[in-house]
């Protein structure tokens, strides 16, 4: 099992690995990505969400439970 984790590249995106983070305090529109061991995708979803025009206000990546190796690429970017 990993621990939980927070990963900030950005202030407003944030990687949950934990069940104490509820969507209802960051406010505003945002995005929410749920991974699942596919941490490549997902950055690529963080990469086109983030060079768009029209940024949402919070991002929040969602790990259910991925494999060690997936959960250290999401947190290394």
């Amino acid at each position: 099992m990993t621990t939980s984790a927070f990963w900030e590249p950005h202030a407003h995106v944030r990687l949950v690995h934990d069940n104490k983070t509820s969507v209802a305090t960051l406010g505003g529109i945002g995005a929410l990505l749920i991974n699942f061991n596919t941490a490549a995708c997902t950055l690529r979803c963080l990469d086109s969400l983030l060079g768009g025009s029209v940024q949402p206000r919070w991002i929040l990546v969602l790990d259910n439970a991925s494999a060690p190796a997936d959960l250290a690429t999401l947190q290394q970017g």
